[in-house]
Order: structure tokens, then C-alpha cells, then sequence
């Protein structure tokens, strides 16, 4: 994961550079979270259904390893204080505890929504192939930059990253996410 750190953050968002989206596909996520770099990485909590007791496990062990936190479902138990809200497509209801919010973005409408409304990192995907989309279209390193080119906001690149795909993304890339590529999933 040594790639990963060199991401710059936007100084301008404040937040990690490295997200862990969350996913029912997952091994255990207690794991995952355990990998990731300690103060230096967020998780975008998208569990529905979880239970109470492991959500409490899950924050706090996101507190005690200082990972940022965004909730894109309702938590089944209040989350921590700092948390933000992950909308979808610029769009959603931010929990009222909400200390910043990010957002997902597909088009240029979706990125516009997201920063209207507030959102300090917006994920634009799938940028490459991923699981999680297969078979969908893909922006590619050009799509992403002509999409976030002459455009304001802190923006994530966020589907099938890597080392070289990362890279090929320059200096509008300010964070990306990622499920398989953080959890150890193939």
C-alpha cells in the first residue's frame, strides 16, 4: 500500500487520501480496517443491516485507529462524533451530526449536485473496471480529467485503482477509494 500513501490530499478538503468503501463482499472488515494506515485513511460505511454491536465495533475501531468515517446508510447506532455523510450521486439527506460530507459522482450533473451541496471529496466512478461494476462503461484517466477539469472541488478517483492507474489520473486525483484494492479481495 506504499503507493497509495503518496497520494497528495487536497490540503483544501482536509480529509484522507485513501477511503475504504465498504461492501457486504467483504472478508472481515475489522481486518481490512486493521491494514489500513493508521490517522492517514477514511472508510465510507455503506453496511445496511448490520448489527448494533458490530457497528460499535467497527467506529471504534475506526476511532482507535483515527480513520475518518462518512456513512452513506443510517448507522444502527449513533456514530462518533466527527463522522460526515456520504451522499449518493450529490444527492441524499446528511445525518444532523454530519461533520463534512462526500459524495459519489458519475457525469457532470452528479458533480455538480455534490458540490452545491457541500461536499468535500467527490468520488467519480468507475474510473476503471471493477467488480463492483462489471460489464459497465468506464471513464478511463481522460474521462476522469476531462470530467474534473475547470471544475472546483476536492475529487477521488474511485473504481479498479492501482499503482499505474492512479498515476496516469495527475494532479486533479486529490484521493481514491477503493473496496477489493484495500481489503484484500481479488
Amino acid at each position: 500500500m506504499g503507493w497509495a500513501r503518496r497520494v497528495k490530499a487536497g490540503r483544501e478538503t482536509g480529509l484522507p487520501a485513501i477511503w475504504l468503501f465498504t461492501d457486504p463482499r467483504m472478508g472481515v472488515l475489522r481486518d481490512a480496517l486493521r491494514r489500513l494506515p493508521m490517522g492517514r485513511a477514511g472508510v465510507v460505511y455503506r453496511l445496511e443491516g448490520q448489527s448494533p454491536a458490530e457497528a460499535r465495533r467497527i467506529f471504534a475501531l475506526c476511532r482507535a485507529r483515527r480513520l475518518a468515517l462518512s456513512l452513506a446508510v443510517p448507522a444502527p447506532v449513533l456514530p462518533p462524533r466527527g463522522a460526515g455523510w456520504h451522499l449518493r450521486r450529490g444527492r441524499g439527506r446528511a445525518g444532523c451530526r454530519a461533520a463534512f460530507l462526500t459524495s459519489s459522482a458519475h457525469d457532470a450533473a452528479e458533480i455538480g449536485r455534490a458540490y452545491r451541496r457541500g461536499a468535500a471529496l467527490i468520488f467519480v466512478s468507475p474510473v476503471f473496471p471493477t467488480r463492483s461494476h462489471a460489464g459497465a462503461g468506464v471513464l478511463g484517466a481522460r474521462g476522469f480529467v476531462g470530467l474534473t477539469q475547470g471544475r472546483r472541488g476536492g475529487f477521488a478517483a474511485l473504481g479498479g485503482m492501482n499503482r499505474c492507474r492512479l498515476r496516469a489520473l495527475g494532479g486533479r486525483c486529490r484521493a481514491f477509494g477503493a473496496i477489493d484494492g484495500l481489503s484484500g479481495g481479488t
